[in-house]
């Protein structure tokens, strides 16, 4: 019992002893000693009450103190079996430990394995070594790679088991700190082995210092060719600059490049170097004509000596220095493709200036007419056809388009103005009339035109015998050769180009055809009649009787010879009438008088044993008409007589427009 409990007792024991003077004296005594003895019952029980209340206290105060402690022993225990409980919950993420340990493992092996090979790459020199250094670098590549596969295996890994544990709610233990440290360091170095491929990254250094010997090998092996009037430019192709070994080396870097893919730089630096070296080529041979403008020059005359120069130059520039490019793009880039190898000649021969060797003489297509631009425009043109071979061996493909289209709209205006200005001749000599005469007394340049007609003639004629062996036939081949001959001799004869010619050319082409329209039907039709020979067809010497099969195999084996023949010739043409009658006379000459003999004679002996139309399909007279029905023009074919047409515009154009005053022969 508290202080505050008793001494409620004690105010009401007082009071209960104020109130006893209150009572009657009378009855009071009586009364009084009952109340007293009821007071002191209760004071009695209240004493009592207040010993227990003591006694309670002081318990109370005992299990106040027991429970204080109970409760330091529960927390305790409550900690303790915290600890248990993040124990378990750690076994459960062993699983996630033990899928990380190979991998963490590994990476910790790989990482040691980049180090070793960034040490050797640092101190290596490609230049010294570079199969060795390649090797290291493509372990280097391979290491790196492996490194981030594994990172990124591990990563998954820690970063499940971080979440495991986060959901159990146990982010503050030392496992979990370890876990989210670990993880850390992973990312950190997944960062770096990202760097490895970027600019300061080990790798991109390796790249470039794989890039810089690739620069050395192309520029070491780079020099500027000779000077045109150095090298007889031939067409023989120049020999290879770049030694076999080099090559190679460049294409093993080409090839670890390639895997990174990097090719592009060894292409940009090829191109680079490569330009320069045609570049200074070029520009060695004094090309500030090629920059001139139209408002430059007033006449074509003017720049004769610039033409020649141009004609020279672009000749040793296609021929050798372009020559040459190509060959060694396909040397170096063969590996790559012949799309990679033309990409990159393309380039080089662009960025070298070649479009100013079109740009000149585009130009000159432009210029003013005048009589004396037909012969440059022919020179410029006959250097172009010249090279027209290289040209499409050279710049074909789609990379080269650029170049083809250029080149062809150069032809174009080429063949156009020259056309233009032939049929206008007559107005551009007569307007050279007001000129004044050379100084020195020489003959006047438009007075070369002779020399000209006569290069062209040459030029046809050359390119009559170069068509005339490409033909795989050579009766077709005779017979081509008669065709144009005769062309030749039947459209020049009597003309102002006749003359101009002379009479000997005339008679050396006139000889030409004979032979060769002689040869044609020899070494064709002329070889049937030995096919009907009458050897052995007589049984018994001095006798009458034959042999009936012979006779009949040997017509047989004639009419299928006949057929073949006339079949591969029925398609074949003469346009002029005259040469097409006259051919086949000499046919007829050769072959029809042999059959028709043979078949009068033999004939009528064998007509009665059996049906000859078996082996006799064509009769004399049916074999001349169809003789007389070859080389008949075909309307609209090559040879037709839109083309003989056009051909007598042009003999009367030449007739016309050729002066007969002594400066023009």
């Amino acid at each position: 019992m508290d202080g505050q409990s008793i001494m409620s007792y004690s105010t009401l024991y007082t009071t209960v002893l104020s109130c006893t003077p209150l009572l009657n004296s009378h009855s009071a005594m009586a009364q009084q000693e009952q109340d007293l003895a009821s007071v002191a019952a209760a004071r009695e029980i209240l004493k009592e009450s207040l010993d227990k209340s003591w006694d309670l206290d002081f318990a109370i105060r005992e299990t106040g103190s027991r429970l204080d402690q109970s409760e330091q022993r529960l927390a305790s225990l409550r900690s303790a079996i915290g600890n248990v409980a993040s124990k378990c919950a750690l076994y459960d993420v062993r699983g996630h430990v033990d899928r990380a340990l190979g991998p963490a493992a590994a990476v910790l092996r790989i990482f040691d394995v980049v180090h070793e090979l960034e040490t050797s790459l640092i101190s290596a020199d490609p230049s010294s070594d570079l199969r060795s250094y390649l090797i290291n670098v493509q372990r280097m590549e391979e290491a790196v790679k492996l490194l981030r596969d594994s990172c990124k295996l591990v990563t998954l890994w820690l970063e499940d088991a971080v979440q495991f544990l986060q959901d159990k709610g146990i982010e503050g233990d030392l496992y979990f700190l370890k876990f989210k440290k670990s993880l850390m360091i992973l990312q950190q170095l997944q960062e770096v082995e990202e760097n490895f491929g970027l600019n300061g990254g080990l790798l991109m250094d390796a790249f470039k210092q794989l890039e810089n010997e690739f620069r050395r090998l192309v520029t070491d092996n780079s020099f500027p060719p000779p000077r045109p009037d150095e090298l007889e430019v031939s067409p023989i192709p120049p020999p290879l600059s770049f030694p076999d070994s080099d090559i190679e080396k460049m294409q093993t870097i080409m090839e670890r490049l390639t895997a990174s893919n990097r090719l592009d730089r060894c292409l940009s630096i090829y191109i680079e170097v490569r330009t320069s070296i045609v570049t200074t080529a070029l520009q060695a041979l004094d090309l500030s004509y090629l920059e001139l403008s139209l408002s430059e020059f007033d006449s074509v005359q003017n720049l004769e000596g610039c033409i020649d120069q141009w004609v020279k130059h672009l000749q040793f520039a296609v021929k050798y220095l372009f020559e040459m490019e190509y060959r060694l793009c396909h040397e170096v880039f063969q590996k790559a493709g012949s799309d990679v190898c033309m990409e990159c000649f393309a380039k080089i021969v662009l960025r070298s200036g070649f479009q100013n060797f079109i740009k000149f003489a585009n130009s000159i297509t432009r210029s003013k007419k005048e009589a004396i631009k037909l012969l440059k425009l022919l020179d410029i043109f006959a250097a172009l056809d010249e090279l027209r071979l290289n040209f499409n061996r050279l710049f074909s493909g789609k990379s080269c388009f650029d170049i083809q289209t250029q080149t062809r709209d150069l032809i174009k205006g080429v063949v156009d103005g020259a056309c233009e200005l032939f049929w206008e001749l007559s107005i551009q000599v007569e307007s050279q009339r007001s000129y004044n005469p050379p100084s020195d007394g020489s003959v006047p340049r438009l007075g070369l035109l002779s020399g000209q007609v006569q290069r062209i003639l040459e030029a046809l004629e050359l390119n009559l015998q170069t068509w005339a062996k490409a033909f795989e036939d050579t009766n077709l081949s005779h017979f081509f050769r008669m065709n144009n001959y005769w062309y030749f001799c039947k459209n020049v004869e009597g003309t102002k180009l006749g003359d101009l010619m002379g009479h000997d050319w005339l008679r050396a082409y006139e000889d030409d055809m004979e032979y060769y329209a002689a040869t044609y039907v020899s070494e064709s039709w002329g070889k049937l009649p030995a096919l009907i020979s009458e050897e052995d067809l007589v049984l018994f010497p001095g006798g009458r009787a034959i042999n009936h099969n012979l006779v009949q195999k040997r017509i047989e084996e004639f009419c299928n010879a006949f057929e073949d023949m006339y079949k591969q010739q029925s398609y074949w043409v003469l346009s002029d009438r005259g040469l097409r009658l006259r051919t086949c006379q000499l046919i007829m000459q050769s072959v029809f008088p042999s059959y028709k003999s043979y078949i009068q004679k033999y004939m009528p002996l064998i007509e009665y044993e059996e049906d000859t139309s078996k082996y006799v399909k064509y009769t004399p007279a049916i074999l001349e008409n169809m003789i007389n029905s070859l080389f008949q023009s075909k309307v609209g074919k090559y040879g037709s007589t839109k083309c003989t047409h056009l051909a007598t515009k042009i003999k009367n154009a030449v007739t016309t427009h050729l002066p007969s005053t002594p400066a023009a022969a």
